[in-house]
This record gives structure tokens, C-alpha cells and sequence, in this order.
């Protein structure tokens, strides 16, 4: 009985967990059903919220919703500056018409100071850029600006300030890889003094910060001897560097050197692997063809498909200077313009993977010493498959630096507005031009000294 008794007893208790089981489940699936009736609202809400605004995880939107903005390097006066006489540097980007204006980056805040921009990466997010201290010269710093987190990542730097004098520095621009994940740079050790040597030509990897020297085989002699090369391109795979080779020459009255001067003699083809080098072209291809004396062989583009590279030739004063092309072999060789009136030079390339490809220069009166000092003048586009096509932006002899936008719409260049005669500039301006329509506008009026960048792409 008593057995009985403990059985009805444990049944009934069985029997209550089971109801309370059973109404805590109703309940739960009551609290979910709700939390997901009222997520579901949040979400139609929060769509309904955001029907006229771009996802930005989306690609495809994020593209529509960005534009290429001109970027400019401008050098002021500002009292909260630390730098020498209240020195600042800026990197600004703007829309074409100027209208939107956004800071990049400032160096007001910086130990050192902001000197010199070399070049925005294939990828269009970084600027390579150098630093230095502001007075001694003894401290200098090659870096990259990152432009979404606006801040400066320095990856190599040559600090000279417990030592008796400097031992090296940066020669000319250091370039971008097409990857955007090296830069490649030449040195000059001891630079000044009269026993320098080239330092080699330097690669490094600006994830992992790996740097190393190139072992160039160049006539079995070693580049720190005469040998001077400077990196200009990478070849379109990477796997190379087209590098030019500038002796220097010595400047001598009464039989004392004063001084020394470099030109490029010859433009190289670097396997970075194995360091071999072959020429592709010599400056004595251009003498007595251009001009008997040629005191220019620089600005070198590259075409990437089919490769081809783009560069200017000048004679020395009042001769002759035109834009040329070859392959990478230095075969086909091509003059790309043909007006005797005018020195053709500081070419810049509209690189599209289509019979679209466009070249853009500067057109400087050949003959007067006005046009000898300014280099600058007309901007001429011309098109890359008949040269005989061509546009031209009147800008008497102001003109100077013309750069495409990747999107092929625009040209921007600098235009320097001169006292009457000519011996500074007054006004600096960043024009924009409208390749389909021809529209011509000032983006940028300043006293300030700016510096035209190139074209990044932005929110």
C-alpha cells in the first residue's frame, strides 16, 4: 500500500514538470516568434530607412557612389606649426570643379617636416612621400601616406644626426611596383662630397618591410664604383626595372671643379632576380637626329598592353624636342611630334586597354630666353594611334604637369600665373579639362605653393 501511495506520488509529480515543460516551450516559442516579428520590422524599417543610401558592403554601389578627386601637395603658414618659420605641409584631395575639398594629411603635428611627394600608387591608396628635418639636412625618411587612415608609415630612413656628416640619401624618385606592394630607389653615398659613389638600386616590400639590393651585373663592374642607375619603371609583370644610367660630369673654370651635373645616357632593362642588365636605348640614338647636343632623355612612361614606352628627347638651348615612343626592346622607334616652333616634353600617358590611348604634353616655345627659364606652355592631347589628332588647351607659355584621370573623363594640369616679366610666380592654379566636352575649369587659386599629385578615388 505504502508502495502504491509513493507511486501515485511520483506520478503526480512527473505529470506537473511535464505540464510546466510543456507551457515554458509555448512560452519560448511565443518570446521567439515575437523577437522575430519585431527583428523583421527593424529590418523593413531600417530598408525603408535606407532605400536612397548606398550599401556600403556593396561593391558594385560603393563604385557608383566614389569619384576620382584631384590631389595637390600645398605649402603655408600656420602659427600652430612647429617646423621652421611656422612651416606646414598639406595633401589636399578636391573635386574637379573644386567645390569639395578634404584633408589627407598634415605634417603640423610631425617631428619632421613633409618635403617631397613622388608618386600615388597603381591602386590609388597611398602616396610615396619623403620627410626630413628642417634645417641640418642630417635626417631623412622615405614613406608611404596611407589615404583612407590618413596616416604615415616611413620605410626606410637615413639618420645621419650623431655622425659627422652624411653617409647617403635618396637620389631622384623612388617608383611604385604595378602591385603597389614595393618601391624600388637609388642611393648616393656620400653625397657631398667629391669621392660619392652610387648606393645600388634598393627594393622593398612595404607589408613586410624586407628590403634588399639589387646585385646588378652591369660589364662585370660593381655600381659602387661609376656605375650610376636609377630606377624609372617597373615592367608591366614586375619581374624587371627599367633603370637609366647618368654618369656625373664635372664642372671646371680654371682648372678647379666646382661642381658636378648628371644626364641620363642610356635606359636599361634590370632582371631583379639575377641583377642582369641589358640597354634598350642610348642617348647617341637621338644626336644629330634631334639636335647635335641633346640635354634631355627623360619623362618616361610605359604603355602596359602591348608595352610600349613613351619619353622626351631635347636638344640644349633653342634646339629642337619631341616626344618619342619604342618598345621594350627599343625597337620601333617612333617620333610622336613634329613641330619645329616648339620644345615638346613632360609627356603623360592615358594608359586604357583600347585604340583610346591618349598622351598629353607640353608645348614650350622653342625659341626666347622667357621660354627657356619658365618650361612651361601649351598643353597639346594628342591621340597615341594618329598622333596627327590632336587637341590643344591654350595656355600660352603657363601650362605645366598635365595628368589623366583613370577614368579617362579629365585632365588636370598646373597653370602659373607669372608677374610681368617672368621672373616668379604670382598665383599658382589647378585647371581641370573635360576630354568629351572641352569644358575648361580653376579648381584651384592660391598664393600658396601646391604642387599638382595625380588623381585618387574617394567617397
Amino acid at each position: 500500500m505504502k508502495i502504491d501511495r509513493l507511486k501515485f506520488i511520483s506520478f503526480l509529480i512527473l505529470l506537473i514538470f511535464s505540464i510546466l515543460a510543456l507551457i515554458s516551450c509555448q512560452i519560448i516559442d511565443t518570446l521567439a516568434i515575437d523577437k522575430v516579428k519585431e527583428s523583421n520590422e527593424d529590418l523593413l524599417s531600417e530598408k525603408e530607412d535606407n532605400s536612397e543610401e548606398p550599401a556600403e558592403e556593396n561593391g558594385e554601389i560603393e563604385k557608383i557612389t566614389r569619384e576620382y578627386q584631384v590631389a595637390y601637395f600645398e605649402i603655408g603658414i600656420d602659427e600652430n606649426s612647429n617646423h621652421f618659420e611656422h612651416r606646414v605641409a598639406n595633401i589636399y584631395a578636391m573635386s574637379v570643379d573644386g567645390d569639395a575639398k578634404k584633408l589627407i594629411y598634415s605634417d603640423i603635428n610631425d617631428k619632421y617636416a613633409l618635403t617631397s611627394i613622388y608618386g600615388i600608387s597603381p591602386d590609388g591608396t597611398k602616396i610615396l612621400c619623403g620627410i626630413s628635418d628642417d634645417a641640418r639636412g642630417v635626417y631623412s625618411a622615405l614613406c608611404f601616406i596611407d589615404i583612407i587612415n590618413k596616416n604615415l608609415i616611413k620605410l626606410v630612413e637615413f639618420d645621419f644626426s650623431e655622425e659627422e656628416e652624411v653617409l647617403e640619401v635618396i637620389y631622384r624618385n623612388p617608383i611604385w611596383s604595378n602591385g603597389s606592394d614595393k618601391v624600388a630607389y637609388e642611393t648616393i653615398t656620400k653625397p657631398f662630397e667629391d669621392d660619392f659613389r652610387d648606393g645600388g638600386i634598393h627594393l622593398i616590400d612595404i607589408n613586410t618591410g624586407i628590403k634588399e639590393k639589387l646585385n646588378l651585373d652591369i660589364n662585370s663592374n660593381s655600381p659602387e664604383n661609376d656605375i650610376f642607375f636609377y630606377p624609372i619603371l617597373f615592367s608591366p609583370d614586375d619581374t624587371k626595372i627599367i633603370a637609366a644610367f647618368h654618369p656625373y660630369f664635372p664642372k671646371i673654370e680654371d682648372g678647379k671643379i666646382l661642381d658636378y651635373y648628371t644626364k641620363n645616357e642610356s635606359l636599361n632593362m634590370v632582371d631583379i632576380e639575377s641583377g642582369e642588365s641589358r640597354e634598350i636605348l642610348n642617348i647617341s640614338q637621338f644626336e644629330g637626329v634631334e639636335a647635335e647636343i641633346i640635354s634631355s632623355f627623360d619623362r618616361f612612361n610605359i604603355f602596359k598592353d602591348p608595352s610600349l614606352i613613351v619619353f622626351q628627347v631635347l636638344g640644349d638651348f633653342e634646339e629642337d624636342g619631341d616626344i618619342w615612343a619604342s618598345d621594350l626592346n627599343g625597337e620601333k622607334l617612333t617620333k610622336l611630334t613634329n613641330d619645329n616652333s616648339l620644345r615638346e616634353q613632360e609627356p603623360s600617358i592615358l594608359d586604357v586597354q583600347d585604340l583610346n590611348r591618349k598622351i598629353a604634353f607640353i608645348g614650350v616655345y622653342r625659341y626666347g630666353t622667357i621660354s627657356e627659364h619658365t618650361k612651361s606652355g601649351n598643353i597639346y592631347i594628342i591621340d597615341f594611334s594618329n598622333s596627327d589628332n590632336f587637341e590643344t588647351i591654350n595656355c600660352e607659355i603657363e601650362g605645366l604637369k598635365p595628368l589623366f584621370s583613370t577614368d579617362e573623363k579629365y585632365l588636370a594640369f598646373m597653370y602659373l600665373d607669372y608677374d610681368e616679366n617672368y621672373d616668379y610666380v604670382e598665383n599658382y592654379q589647378i585647371k581641370t579639362y573635360n576630354i568629351e566636352s572641352g569644358e575648361l575649369k580653376v579648381a584651384l587659386s592660391t598664393n600658396n605653393i601646391i604642387d599638382l599629385i595625380g588623381w585618387i578615388l574617394l567617397d
